[in-house]
C-alpha cells in the first residue's frame, strides 16, 4: 500500500489538487503502517505528506481532509512522545478540520471525538498535573469543551458501533474528571451514566479488550500522574481522503474512509 501510494505521487503533478489527493493517499498508507508495525518514521512521513498536501490545495473546500488526518497523526505523536506541542498541533488541525468538514461527513465524529481528548488531556496537564501548558481555556473551560466534543461525536456515531463505546467512555470519563474537580454530584451522575452504557454496550459487542488498549492515549513524560490518578483517554484512528464533490481520480477509489 504504501509503495503504491508513493509510486501514485511520483506520477502526479507538481502541484494541484490531483497531487494533493495522491499525498493524502500516501499519509493515509504511512499512518496504518505505523499502526500496524509501529516505526515512528511512518508517522513522521504521514504528517509530511500531510503538510505537503496541504500547501498542494491551500484554501480550497477539500482542505479539511488532510487537516483532519494530520489531527489524528498529531494527537497519535503527543501519545508517544508526550510533547505538549504536538497536542495543541492536534488541537489546531481538528479544529480546522472540523470548521470546513461537511456535516455529514463519515469521519466527522471521529475528529469531533479526537479533539475532545485533546481537551481532556490538555485538562489533566493543567489542572491534575498542575504544569503550566500553553492552552488558551482554563482548565474547566478545557473539560467543558472536552464534555461537548465527546457528547457529539457519541449523538454522531452508529447505535451499536466499537467506535461509540469509545465516545461514551470519553464522555464518561471527562465528566467523571470534573466531578474531581469541582464536586458537583451531577457531575458525577452523568459520568455514571455514560459509563455503565459504554459497559452495556461493550457487552453486547463482546468487544475485543485490544481494541481499547490500543487507542488509549497515555503520554509516558507527565509522571504517575496520567497514569494512576486519571482517567484513560481513547482515540479513533479513523483517516479520510474522500470528499462527494472531489474529482475522480484513478486509483482512488480504496480510499474512501479508513
Amino acid at each position: 500500500m504504501v509503495n503504491r501510494s508513493s509510486d501514485a505521487v511520483a506520477r502526479a503533478p507538481a502541484s494541484g489538487l490531483d497531487r494533493a489527493i495522491r499525498l493524502g493517499h500516501e499519509g493515509i498508507a504511512h499512518a496504518r503502517r505505523f499502526d500496524y508495525l509501529g516505526k515512528f518514521e511512518d508517522l513522521e512521513k504521514a504528517i509530511k505528506c500531510n503538510e505537503e498536501a496541504l500547501r498542494c490545495c491551500a484554501e480550497t473546500p477539500f482542505e479539511y481532509l488532510f487537516w483532519g488526518n494530520m489531527g489524528v497523526c498529531r494527537l497519535t505523536s503527543f501519545g508517544h512522545r508526550g510533547e505538549p506541542s504536538e497536542l495543541a498541533m492536534a488541537r489546531e488541525a481538528l479544529e480546522r478540520a472540523l470548521k470546513y468538514c461537511p456535516p455529514h461527513h463519515p469521519t466527522r465524529a471521529a475528529w469531533l471525538g479526537n479533539l475532545g481528548v485533546a481537551h481532556s488531556l490538555a485538562f489533566d496537564i493543567m489542572v491534575r498535573c498542575g504544569l503550566k501548558f500553553d492552552w488558551d481555556y482554563s482548565g474547566t473551560e478545557a473539560i467543558q469543551a472536552a464534555i461537548s466534543h465527546h457528547k457529539n461525536a457519541a449523538d454522531r456515531a452508529p447505535e451499536d458501533g466499537a467506535t461509540r463505546i469509545v465516545y461514551l467512555l470519553n464522555l464518561g470519563n471527562s465528566h467523571a474528571a470534573l466531578f474531581d474537580h469541582r464536586g458537583e454530584k451531577n457531575d458525577l451522575n452523568e459520568a455514571i451514566e455514560y459509563l455503565e452504557a459504554a459497559m452495556s454496550l461493550m457487552g453486547r459487542l463482546n468487544l475485543d479488550k485490544d481494541y481499547l488498549l490500543d487507542s488509549a492515549v497515555v503520554p509516558s513524560n507527565y509522571g504517575p500522574c496520567l497514569r494512576t490518578d486519571s482517567p484513560t483517554y481513547f482515540m479513533v484512528r479513523e483517516y479520510a481522503n474522500h470528499d462527494p464533490f472531489l474529482p475522480h481520480f484513478p486509483g482512488d477509489e480504496m480510499y474512501v474512509c479508513l
